[in-house]
């Protein structure tokens, strides 16, 4: 959770106790109580497309085609195919765990009995970087098979046959002895593949800058990908720029909303439980978003062009709604125009915009509504700063930069 209070510059001494409620939040218990995942996603998809949350080291981009490049080259057929496939995965956890590296493995917990395997987490990506060729679904790939076969038979009819019709064909050979032997570590050219492969396919996007133009030390200690010393480069026109502008200011202003959030709900349980907990849990709240509003960078904020904002995510996958746009306009403009922070927590207003927004997101399960809901609340809710999956795409850089300081060509 260090990570989410980053741009907070208070006395360490007077805040010891908001530093101890702190620490036991942690951005996996991270919840979209109100309704901005839309705004959130977006913004990440631009900034690093291919990426997810759930995504955790780098070369599971090679593990997953390297497995069925190997059982299209023996033609195993449907339904045996997509069977094959579960169970080398499944093999494949038992030797990555076996490594001396297992960070971000996947099965650490559950091992070969994991429920969710890579090719799935890492199928959208593989098919963005264009890595996956097919563009078929992880299901229909499996039952299709056959046909794959069929037109890759005919495609290479008096051409030389390619290593993989669904797969990039430049694809780096794996290791002698995989899937038996596997490790995380990525060797010179199966860096440089996967980084020409991001820049290729994304050239203008943030993620295909720090894939090509920077490196390690340059990340090593952001803890929000704006503090990154390589964007000096940009111009002030620079799309990645004005996109980390943005980026920045909803970030900031938004975490405000769910101190807010959870000082309202915390306040709200005392008075109706009267939990002894709860009344001093308000009261650690109260103090985070004093700290919050002490630290807004306000006349920059009150200059934000919202509607260029709104431009910029109008193309997203991810559909942001009108009520959506006028809560966080709404919520803005009673954050930056009040001059205490009494006139914005203790004011009527913002608290009915907080409890409406959540009310009618949540409905019956509200948990200003919900008694159950409320009880079972575990006295925090999404307390981290979005840094838009930063932290995971800093794991994925830092693998990549690590193999490319074996190459000539990094």
């Amino acid at each position: 959770m260090s990570s989410a209070l980053g741009w907070i510059d208070y006395d360490a001494k007077n805040r010891e106790h908001t530093r101890n409620l702190l620490a036991m939040f942690s951005e996996e218990e991270s919840r979209d109580e109100l309704g901005i995942g839309s705004i959130r996603d977006s913004i990440a998809d631009a900034l690093f497309p291919g990426t997810s949350t759930i995504q955790t080291r780098l070369k599971y981009m090679l593990f997953v085609p390297w497995i069925y490049m190997s059982l299209e080259e023996k033609r195993i057929r449907s339904p045996k195919f997509g069977q094959k496939a579960d169970e080398m995965e499944r093999d494949l956890i038992d030797v990555i765990l076996k490594s001396d590296d297992t960070e971000g493995a996947f099965g650490r917990v559950s091992g070969r009995n994991i429920k969710r395997l890579p090719s799935s987490v890492y199928w959208s990506g593989l098919g963005s970087w264009g890595i996956r060729r097919i563009k078929m679904s992880q299901r229909q790939y499996h039952e299709r098979i056959d046909e794959i076969y069929k037109a890759a038979d005919e495609k290479e009819k008096g051409d030389a046959v390619e290593p993989s019709y669904s797969w990039h064909k430049g694809i780096p050979t794996p290791p002698e002895g995989f899937p038996k032997r596997a490790e995380f570590a990525l060797r010179s050219d199966e860096a440089l593949f996967l980084r020409d492969r991001i820049v290729e396919t994304h050239p203008n996007s943030l993620l295909a800058f720090l894939a090509g133009e920077c490196q390690l030390a340059d990340i090593e200690n952001v803890t929000f990908v704006w503090e990154n010393p390589c964007f000096h480069r940009f111009s002030e026109e620079n799309k990645n720029k004005r996109l980390l502008h943005h980026a920045r200011n909803f970030s900031e202003m938004i975490f405000g909303a769910v101190i807010a959030y959870n000082y309202y709900l915390s306040k709200h349980r005392f008075e109706k439980k009267r939990w002894e907990d709860d009344e001093h849990l308000a009261e650690e709240y109260r103090e985070i978003f004093f700290d919050w509003f002490e630290s807004l960078r306000r006349d920059e904020l009150l200059d934000w062009e919202l509607d260029e904002f709104w431009t910029i995510l109008e193309n997203s996958e991810h559909t942001i709604t009108d009520a959506t746009k006028r809560f966080i306009k709404d919520w803005i403009s009673m954050a930056l125009n009040s001059r205490n922070v009494e006139g914005v927590l203790d004011s009527s207003q913002t608290e009915g915009l907080i409890q409406n927004r959540e009310k009618k997101l949540k409905k019956g399960k509200s948990r200003f509504q919900n008694d159950k809901a409320l009880e079972q609340w575990g006295g925090q809710s999404g307390m981290a700063q979005l840094d838009y999956r930063w932290g995971k795409v800093k794991v994925l850089l830092t693998d990549l930069y690590k193999g490319l300081e074996g190459s000539t060509y990094a």
